[in-house]
């Protein structure tokens, strides 16, 4: 069975991630999470099909996950356990979806209400937080957004905040690239 998620994404600093906490309650610790997105035509897969495929690495466990978005702010998400990363590249590979991203992060999960709060941390990004509200509506979630008085400014799906800082960051280019050799050997 797919589930929908449904979720709000905005760039947050070290000052949010503190009032964040004494807000809400504990739901997951602190872990790492390294994620490769993989799809036919790199960047461009989500807005030329509408999905995407992602492998996903914590601990030692292992998914491949495909998210068929159906808007902004909403995607399908399926997801199957495997045995490892070559595992996940070889299967996308039978799709012709290729891996062009890498983001590695540490996230924590949080509870307020009927909402899933997400703060990652990213080595190459800088933080965010997503809000999820699978059990709610937006309403809530911006009412969340308020009580901590966060910059609402709605960011892009990570894989599109990473694209257009590579534009302009050959570094940061530079930095993805090697991520994805080192994942892709």
């Amino acid at each position: 069975m797919s589930s929908i998620e449904k979720e709000i994404r905005l760039k947050i600093n070290d000052n949010d991630i503190e009032r964040i906490k004494k807000v809400t309650d504990s739901y997951k610790e602190r872990t790492r999470l390294i994620d490769i997105t993989c799809g036919k035509y790199e960047f461009d897969s989500l807005s030329k099909l509408g999905y995407i495929g992602r492998i996903r690495c914590n601990g030692n466990s292992y998914k491949i996950e495909i998210k068929n978005y159906q808007n902004k702010d909403e995607c399908l998400e399926k997801a199957l356990p495997i045995n490892s990363i070559r595992d996940g590249l070889d299967f996308f590979k039978l799709l012709n979806m290729e891996p062009y991203l890498v983001l590695d992060r540490y996230r924590e999960v949080r509870k307020y209400n009927n909402l899933l709060i997400f703060i990652d941390e990213f080595d190459t990004i800088g933080s965010y937080i997503e809000i999820e509200y699978q059990e709610s509506d937006k309403d809530e979630a911006y009412k969340f957004i308020e009580l901590l008085n966060l910059d609402n400014k709605e960011q892009d799906k990570y894989g599109d905040i990473v694209r257009n800082l590579i534009r302009s960051d050959d570094d940061l280019k530079k930095k993805m690239i090697k991520k994805l050799e080192r994942y892709s050997e």
